[in-house]
């Protein structure tokens, strides 16, 4: 009798999770214990087939094997739904970097002049207290 993955966990008293699906590009997840690097458990993920079960790989806490349930198919309706926000986020990120790198060349030519915060040369007067 084949057992599943959940049953041989528990027959090993070892703790079992089930992560909620994601991509490789996904930047969080819900549910991930501390300890456990999501960039490299996408990398452990994606170079399992279905079915597949990895080596044991230790981290701070101890260690996790990874066994992949399913591959998702593709869906349409929420690509479209989150990719305006996503093409805004990529859009934004990229203008940031083009004006970095204007800003740093006019920088590095000496053509821009950054104004310093003027030291005064004598301390303002202080106020006067009551009854003074």
């Amino acid at each position: 009798m084949k057992k599943t993955f959940a049953k041989i966990c528990a027959e090993t008293n070892v703790h079992h999770l089930v992560l909620p699906p994601f991509s490789a590009t996904t930047q969080s997840l819900p549910g991930l214990e501390k300890g456990i690097d999501l960039r490299r458990l996408q990398s452990f993920a994606f170079d399992l087939p279905v079915g597949g079960v990895s080596q044991f790989f230790p981290t701070q806490e101890g260690g996790l094997v990874l066994y992949v349930r399913a591959v998702l198919p593709f869906d349409e309706a929420k690509a479209k739904t989150e990719m305006p926000v996503y093409a805004a986020k990529i859009q934004a990120a990229r203008q940031n970097d083009a004006f970095n790198a204007w800003f740093r060349k006019q920088a590095e030519g000496g053509r821009l002049v950054i104004p310093q915060k003027e030291t005064p040369a004598f301390a303002a007067p202080r106020p006067a207290g009551k009854g003074r």
